[in-house]
């Protein structure tokens, strides 16, 4: 039987990415003796780092019985929830990568079959079909549900940046954003969305949007240009002014202004894949600049060369900035 779904913390969450990326490299044609060692490394510097592989071999172990199963015509013969389960495991299988284990052990089934989904460091546009503009960010899962009542975007994980237009249609439908934690009606406008496990951010450009959290009795918050929220299935923040250069990813790049290098690294690190990190000791020096995220390797070197930090790389895919004096 498949495992349960939780909700994990931010460490596990990371743990289970590291772990699903040391899978994907070691199960590659290219992989060296240099990057078994690091991951045995790896492995034993954390003990979430140990608990997230075994999960990384739980979901092998599992895919291994389906293949089983399915190879004894257990398929034919199964009652219908069974069958239903094989059919999940091997679209799991067939996904399997970083991002695949990841969201297998982290998301919901509906991710699997989500309309649009990015990989590490890809991004996209889409035109829907009522002209609006869906600009979907790294790492992201979202469907779209246009019927004659709703105009409805579902994000599952990830960013996305909404250009909305007017409908079409004789009957003017609202065009919602629902994520985990509840709603995001769209005042004609343009606005930025990011969802994590525990919460949702909306950050408006344009006009308005009214923000209801899931299980809140309330009308919600409207939010106008200029602002942003977090919000839960049953708060939502003090509304804030926004930070313009957060959408710079929509351009390709990563601009800041005094962002302490743990942030920025943080941040890098959803366009890279491996594991990238720094020194506990230089997290907090402050880094300004444009970064682009499409070229991750340049990116690291502009950080070289701002700040008095050296890159360490243990392999291609596990890299720390580390001191300087190191």
């Amino acid at each position: 039987m498949l495992k349960a779904l939780h909700s994990p913390s931010p460490d596990e969450v990371n743990a289970i990415r590291q772990a699903a990326t040391w899978y994907s490299i070691l199960s590659s044609e290219s992989a060296k003796p240099s990057d078994r060692e690091a991951w045995e490394s790896w492995r034993t510097e954390n003990v979430l780092h140990e608990q997230a592989w075994l999960e990384v071999e739980a979901v092998k172990a599992q895919f291994s019985k389906v293949n089983n199963e399915i190879s004894s015509s257990v398929l034919n013969n199964a009652p219908s929830k069974s069958r239903r389960t094989i059919l999940r495991g091997l679209v799991v299988l067939m996904s399997v990568g970083s991002a695949g284990l990841l969201s297998y052990k982290i998301a919901p089934w509906e991710e699997w079959t989500a309309d649009y989904h990015t990989a590490t460091g890809e991004r996209m546009d889409i035109k829907l079909a009522d002209g609006s503009i869906l600009s979907i960010n790294t790492r992201t899962s979202v469907d779209v549900i246009f019927d004659e009542s709703h105009r409805r975007v579902k994000l599952h994980s990830g960013e996305i940046f909404i250009t909305t237009s007017p409908d079409p249609n004789k009957i003017s439908r609202p065009f919602i954003v629902e994520t985990n934690h509840g709603e995001i009606l769209a005042l004609g406008t343009r606005f930025n969305v990011v969802v994590s496990s525990h919460k949702s951010s909306v950050s408006v450009f344009e006009k308005a949007v009214r923000v209801k959290p899931r299980s809140s009795s309330s009308l919600g918050v409207v939010l106008n240009a200029g602002q942003t929220i977090d919000f839960t299935s049953n708060s939502f923040s003090q509304a804030q002014r926004y930070n313009p250069l957060s959408i710079s990813w929509k351009s390709g790049s990563l601009t800041v202004i005094d962002m302490p290098l743990g942030e920025l690294v943080e941040e890098l690190s959803r366009y890279r894949p491996g594991i990238l990190r720094c020194e506990e000791k230089i997290a907090l020096l402050k880094v300004s600049g444009t970064f682009p995220i499409d070229d991750t390797d340049r990116a690291l070197l502009a950080i070289k060369n701002a700040l008095p930090v050296n890159i360490v790389s243990r392999t291609r895919y596990w890299i720390t900035i580390v001191s300087i004096t190191a």
